[in-house]
C-alpha cells in the first residue's frame, strides 16, 4: 500500500474513547445549596464512629479485657487440619491492636531453652541453699537419667524433686542378680533434698540438747544413739527419727541421719542433719521453735550447705570405688591399700573422711561425647583427670574435695544382706555428676532407681523399713495409704509391683499420665481411675482404726508404731515358745558323733513339736500380764513367710484363730528366699492375746537365717487380693524392730 494511502485511511478514525472529559460544573461540597444523605455521611466515618462506640462499651463495661466479646482475635491457634505453615515462622506475632496490654519481648527460642547446659542451670537452684525451689528440681545426673530410666513428674510431696523410678530395658530381677555379683550405685539425692543441715556450738553438750529435743526428747528409747560415744567423737552415723517437740511416743515425722564431728584442730563441735526431703518443711520449723527456746542458754549456730549422697551397693562395693576415684584417708592410707571388702570390716555406719584427689575418666576419646568435667575441660583416654585445688577447709561444710563415705552393713555382716551392703558417698553437689559417670563408666557398677532400691531393702534379712511404707502413725504415712494423691499412687505402685522382679512398664506409664492430667487440668477433675484400665492399679485400702475397738481408738493419732529397742519385749514372748525345741537341739548336736547330710531344705519351715504343759501355760500368762501392761493402742511391723504354695500381696489381712491382727502391706516373691514373702502391720494388743490363746502347734521355726527365729503360724486371708493363687495362705510371722 502506499504512503499516502495509509496516511489518509489514519487521519480518517475516529477520536478513542478513553479520551478524559474536562467537566466546567464546579465540586458539589462548593454548592451551597447541595444535599447529603445520611447513609452516604457514615459511610466515610464509619471506622470513627465504630472506635468512639467500642471505646465508650470499654469504660462502661467492668473487666473489659476478661470479655470475650472485647478481647483480641489476633495470634489465635487454628485447628490443625486448618493450620498453614506460612504462619509457623512467626508464631508470637500479635494483634495490631492490643487492648491496652503491653507488648512482649521476644524470648529464647525453643532450640535455645531446650540446650542441656541451659536445662541443667534453670532446675539446680537447690545447690544455692539461700534460694527458694525452683517448680521443678533436678539431679545433676537427670538428663543421664532421662535417657535410660522411667523419671517421675516434679513432685509436690518431695519438694518437686524428679525421681529417678526404674530402668526403661531391665527387671528388678536383673539388678538384683548384678548386685550379688559385682555392684550398683544409686543418686539418692533427692532423699535428702540436696542439703545437709548444720548445727555448730563450742560446747558438744549443747549440740547434744537440741539433737534430744528434736528426737522425741527420750534419749533412753528415740534418742540411745547419743549414749554411743563413737558417735558423738564423729566415728559412726546414727539413724534416728524425728518427732514433734514433746509429743514422743507419738507425733513421728520421719527417719534422718546424724554425722557429729569436729572443725580440724579448734574447738569448734558441729553435727550435720540429714532429714528425708518429705519432712524437710516441717523439720526446718521445728529445729527453729527449738532454737529460738534455748538460744539464752545455748549458743548455736545454724547453716545449709549443699550435699549429694550417692548410694554404692553389692559385694564389689570398695572394689568399683577403688576404680574409679582416687583418695586419701589420713595421712598415710590410700585406696590402693583398701581390700576389696572393706566394708565388711567395719560396723555399720563408721565414718571415713577422706580428700578427693582425682576422677577417673572413662575410654571415650575425642568427640562431642567424651566426657567433660564441670570447667570444660575434656577428658578422654584412661587417665586421671586431677582438677582439684587445696583449700582451706571448714570440715563442717561440704567442699569441693571433701569426701565422707559411711559403711552400711545393716544387720550385720550376712550373706543375705549382700545388696544392700556397701557404702555412703556424702560430697558437694558439684562434683556428683562426675563422680556418678566415672563408677558407671569407668567401674562398671550398674546403676539403679527407686523400684530396685525398694527391692533390694525387702529382700535384706530381715527386710528394711522405706518410708512412708512402714511409717503408718505418721502424717506422711496416712496420706500414703489414703492414696487421695496421684503423686502418692506412683511411689505406692512403683513399691508394691516393683517386687515382682519383672519390668514395671505398663501400669506405670499409666499412674504417670493420669497424674500428668490431672495437675494440667485442675479445674474439671476429669482423670482416668485406676481401676477402669487393670486391676493391678486398683490399691488396696487398710483401715487401721478397724484393728482397735472403739475406746481403745478415739482418734487415728493415737496409733503408735513400736519401734527399736521397745520392740524387745515382743520378740522375746514370741520366742520363748522355742525355748525347749532349742534346748533339746543343742543336746541333740552335742550328742551326735557325726552331722548327718541335711535330707530337709534349709528354707522349709519347721513346725515345733510340743513343749511341756507347764511351760506353755506360763508363757502364755507372760504374755497376758504383757497386754495388761499396755498403755496405748501400738502397732507392729512384721514379717511373714508363706508356707507352700500361695502368695502374699498387698491388702491381704493376717488371721489368727479366726482373729483379725492386721494386713500386709506389701508383698510378693522372694528371687532370694525362693518363696513369697511380705511385710505387714498388725495390732499389738491382738498379737499378745493370739499369742496368749494359741495351741501348741501354732508356731514354726525359720532355719533360713543364720539365728533361728520363731514364727507364729497365720492366716492370710484374701477377698480381693490380686495375683492370689489361693484365697486362704498359711504364714509364718516375725516381729521386726
Amino acid at each position: 500500500m502506499p504512503k499516502r494511502q495509509r496516511q489518509e485511511e489514519t487521519e480518517a478514525k475516529p477520536a478513542s474513547s478513553k479520551q478524559v472529559k474536562i467537566s466546567s460544573d464546579p465540586p458539589s461540597f462548593l454548592d451551597a445549596d447541595s444535599t447529603i444523605t445520611a447513609s452516604k455521611y457514615a459511610a466515610t466515618r464509619l471506622h470513627e464512629m465504630k472506635s468512639l462506640w467500642c471505646s465508650f462499651l470499654e469504660k462502661s463495661t467492668p473487666n473489659a479485657n476478661e470479655e470475650s466479646y472485647y478481647k483480641s482475635k489476633g495470634c489465635t491457634i487454628s485447628n490443625r487440619h486448618l493450620r498453614r505453615r506460612t504462619g509457623s515462622h512467626n508464631r508470637r506475632k500479635r494483634h495490631r491492636y492490643p487492648q491496652g496490654n503491653e507488648l512482649e519481648s521476644k524470648g529464647n527460642s525453643r532450640k535455645t531453652r531446650r540446650k542441656p547446659k541451659l536445662l541443667q542451670e534453670k532446675h539446680s537452684h537447690w545447690q544455692n541453699t539461700n534460694v527458694e525451689s525452683e517448680e521443678s528440681n533436678w539431679l545433676t545426673t537427670h538428663l543421664w537419667h532421662t535417657k535410660r530410666f522411667r523419671m517421675s513428674p516434679p513432685l509436690s510431696i518431695y519438694n518437686n524433686w524428679c525421681i529417678p523410678l526404674g530402668h526403661t530395658n531391665r527387671g528388678t530381677k536383673a539388678a538384683l542378680r548384678l548386685a550379688n555379683a559385682k555392684s550398683t550405685v544409686q543418686d539418692a539425692t533427692w532423699n535428702i533434698g540436696g542439703q545437709a543441715f548444720i548445727l555448730k556450738s563450742k560446747k558438744v553438750d549443747d549440740l547434744i540438747q537440741v539433737v534430744e529435743m528434736i528426737c522425741g526428747g527420750s534419749r533412753t528409747h528415740s534418742a540411745s544413739f547419743l549414749e554411743n560415744e563413737d558417735v558423738i567423737d564423729g566415728l559412726e552415723a546414727a539413724d534416728g527419727y524425728i518427732y514433734e517437740l514433746n509429743s514422743f511416743p507419738k507425733g513421728i515425722l520421719g527417719p534422718a541421719t546424724f554425722l557429729f564431728g569436729k572443725e580440724g584442730s579448734s574447738d569448734m563441735h558441729f553435727v550435720r542433719i540429714l532429714v528425708h526431703v518429705g519432712i524437710m518443711d516441717r523439720f526446718k520449723s521445728i529445729l527453729s521453735i527449738t532454737l529460738d527456746s534455748l538460744k539464752d542458754s545455748l549458743d548455736i549456730q545454724q547453716s545449709k550447705t549443699a550435699a549429694s549422697l550417692l548410694r554404692i551397693r553389692g559385694a564389689q562395693a570398695t572394689t568399683v570405688l577403688k576404680t574409679a576415684l582416687k583418695f586419701g584417708i589420713g595421712d598415710n592410707l590410700k585406696e590402693g591399700d583398701m581390700p576389696d571388702d572393706l566394708h565388711t570390716h567395719f560396723n555399720h555406719g563408721s565414718i571415713i573422711s577422706g580428700t578427693l584427689t582425682k576422677i577417673k575418666v572413662s575410654t571415650f576419646h575425642g568427640g562431642e561425647n567424651a566426657l567433660k568435667t564441670s570447667e570444660g575441660i575434656t577428658m578422654n583416654g584412661d587417665q586421671f583427670v586431677n582438677e582439684l585445688t587445696d583449700t582451706e577447709l571448714k570440715h563442717s561444710d561440704i567442699e569441693r574435695n571433701t569426701l565422707a563415705l559411711i559403711s552400711q552393713l545393716p544387720n550385720g555382716k550376712s550373706s543375705s544382706n549382700t545388696v544392700v551392703s556397701g557404702w555412703d558417698i556424702l560430697c558437694h553437689s558439684s562434683q556428683t555428676r562426675e563422680i556418678f559417670l566415672a563408677l558407671t563408666n569407668v567401674a562398671g557398677a550398674c546403676a539403679i532407681g527407686f523400684i530396685e532400691d525398694s527391692m533390694f531393702r525387702m529382700e535384706a534379712e530381715p527386710p528394711l523399713p522405706i518410708f512412708p511404707r512402714d511409717y503408718p502413725d505418721s502424717n506422711i504415712g496416712e496420706d500414703y495409704f489414703k492414696g487421695d494423691n496421684p503423686e502418692w499412687k506412683i511411689l505406692r505402685y512403683c513399691i508394691e509391683e516393683g517386687i515382682g522382679g519383672g519390668r514395671v512398664k505398663t501400669g506405670l506409664n499409666r499412674l504417670l499420665r493420669d497424674c500428668i492430667k490431672e495437675k494440667d487440668d485442675d479445674k474439671t477433675k476429669k482423670s482416668i481411675h485406676p481401676s477402669s484400665i487393670s486391676r493391678k492399679l486398683t490399691q488396696s485400702q487398710f483401715d487401721w482404726d478397724s484393728l482397735f475397738s472403739q475406746n481403745e481408738s478415739d482418734s487415728a493419732t493415737n496409733h503408735v508404731l513400736v519401734r527399736g529397742d521397745l520392740v524387745a519385749p515382743f520378740i522375746d514372748a514370741l520366742m520363748q515358745f522355742g525355748e525347749t525345741y532349742f534346748h533339746s537341739l543343742e543336746q541333740k548336736n552335742q550328742n551326735d558323733r557325726r552331722p548327718r547330710r541335711r535330707t530337709r531344705s534349709p528354707t522349709d519351715l519347721i513346725v515345733l513339736p510340743p513343749c511341756p504343759k507347764e511351760k506353755f501355760e506360763q508363757h502364755q500368762l507372760n504374755c497376758s500380764n504383757l497386754l495388761k501392761s499396755m498403755s496405748i493402742p501400738a502397732l507392729l511391723r512384721v514379717f511373714v513367710e508363706v508356707q507352700g504354695r500361695g502368695t502374699a500381696c498387698s491388702g491381704m489381712k493376717i488371721l489368727s484363730n479366726d482373729k483379725m491382727l492386721g494386713y500386709i502391706t506389701v508383698g510378693g516373691f522372694s528371687q532370694q528366699r525362693g518363696k513369697s514373702h511380705g511385710v505387714g502391720i498388725i495390732s499389738s494388743l491382738a498379737f499378745l492375746t493370739a499369742l496368749s490363746s494359741c495351741g501348741q502347734g501354732s508356731f514354726f521355726c525359720q532355719r533360713n537365717s543364720e539365728i533361728s527365729l520363731i514364727g507364729l503360724k497365720v492366716i492370710l486371708h484374701s477377698e480381693e487380693c490380686k495375683y492370689a493363687t489361693k484365697r486362704d495362705t498359711i504364714a509364718s510371722l516375725t516381729v521386726l524392730k
